[in-house]
């Protein structure tokens, strides 16, 4: 079976792929003090490079790098995404030149699917990888740090599962003439909200359209738990509203989300949500999207994140792997027992956190709405 290195192929890539043909100093003396030397075969090993003609560039970089160091290099350029994925799938090279961010601000999300065992994105199985992932995933932010450097260490430097390539610069561009550049947010990992555009003629904002594009023009899919790349992340953030919401700069937060507040509880393993009561469901009369008047309450909340752990929910479950930490989702039916369950970091209970900045305090539950 040929070893697969996975996203991310790197211009360091072809040293690590060269290793075992680059001769050394000592190397050099013992040749130079043999009479009879054991003839090199001329053979070539050839090295499938799969990318996508958007990756053209990056691909004919590491191509030539890889031809510089002696291999023979085929190019599997793929018109889209979806035919990418296709390629990828079937095991046709490699070498597979990809991308990944987190749109979550979590590094969890950005290693989770890719490179734990039978994860969604994932052809790696090292036990060691997995106890990492594992581990850092309830750490805190102070804590992981030092976990994911030690990730880092096995995943690049002791085993060339993959080779970063470059860290891309973030960039959007806008005409100032006709949008308002103090509402278009550049956000470090969550996609771009279209919600706070203004035209800078603010009459406009009522009867014109606002037109995006993007690079990826086949969708994975609209449902949230089939889909987790590139090609549906921004249609996601602006279609859905999550439990939580991530700040410019990363941090994570209630506002704008489907929460009023959320704290984690001691030991980094539970989260305590207090839903929000104005949020409802919409549809698409007309083509025009309508709301139905018909509030997301709890149980919805359980019903869409007990489908998003179970491998079973839905055929070509590709957020499995992102979500099979969550034990249960439950309401809370005695708001008395929040008083005696302490927060993360000590600094108090989560009813007192919970109620935090709320018009009244947190009296009752309630569990159909």
């Amino acid at each position: 079976m040929k070893k697969k290195l996975l996203p991310f192929l790197a211009t360091s890539a072809a040293l690590v792929l060269a290793a075992c043909s680059v001769q050394t100093e000592g190397d050099a003396n013992t040749d130079s003090n043999t009479e009879s030397n054991v003839t090199q075969s001329t053979d070539k090993t050839t090295i499938e490079i799969l990318g996508t003609s958007s990756n053209e560039t990056d691909m004919n970089i590491v191509r030539d790098q890889l031809i510089k160091n002696g291999f023979d290099v085929k190019l599997n350029t793929q018109p889209d995404y979806a035919s990418f994925s296709a390629q990828q799938d079937a095991g046709n090279y490699d070498l597979s030149l990809s991308s990944w961010t987190t749109v979550t601000g979590n590094p969890d999300y950005a290693v989770r699917s890719l490179f734990i065992t039978d994860g969604d994105y994932s052809n790696l199985s090292d036990t060691d990888v997995d106890a990492l992932i594992d581990k850092a995933a309830v750490e805190t932010p102070e804590e992981y740090q030092e976990t994911y450097k030690e990730f880092e260490d096995v995943l690049v430097t002791e085993n060339a599962y993959i080779v970063p390539l470059y860290t891309s610069l973030k960039a959007q561009a806008y005409n100032s003439e006709v949008l308002n550049g103090d509402t278009i947010r550049l956000s470090k990992s969550r996609a771009f909200a279209w919600e706070p555009v203004s035209f800078v003629d603010e009459s406009k904002n009522a009867s014109d359209s606002l037109m995006l594009t993007q690079v990826n023009g086949d969708l994975t899919s609209l449902d949230p738990v089939k889909g987790n790349d590139g090609s549906i992340n921004q249609l996601n953030t602006n279609m859905y509203v999550r439990l939580v919401n991530l700040t410019d700069d990363d941090n994570v937060v209630s506002d704008g989300s489907l929460s009023y507040n959320h704290v984690i509880a001691e030991g980094n393993s539970e989260f305590y949500f207090v839903l929000r009561d104005d949020i409802n469901f919409a549809a698409v009369e007309n083509g025009e999207a309508v709301d139905t008047g018909l509030m997301v309450s709890g149980q919805d909340v359980i019903f869409s994140l007990d489908r998003a752990k179970n491998a079973d929910s839905v055929p070509d479950h590709r957020t499995y792997s992102l979500h099979e930490h969550i034990d249960t989702v439950e309401l809370v039916t005695d708001v008395a027992e929040l008083e005696n369950v302490q927060l993360s970091d000590g600094s108090g209970n989560v009813l007192d956190a919970l109620a935090e900045d709320l018009d009244a305090p947190i009296s009752k539950t309630v569990e159909n709405a």
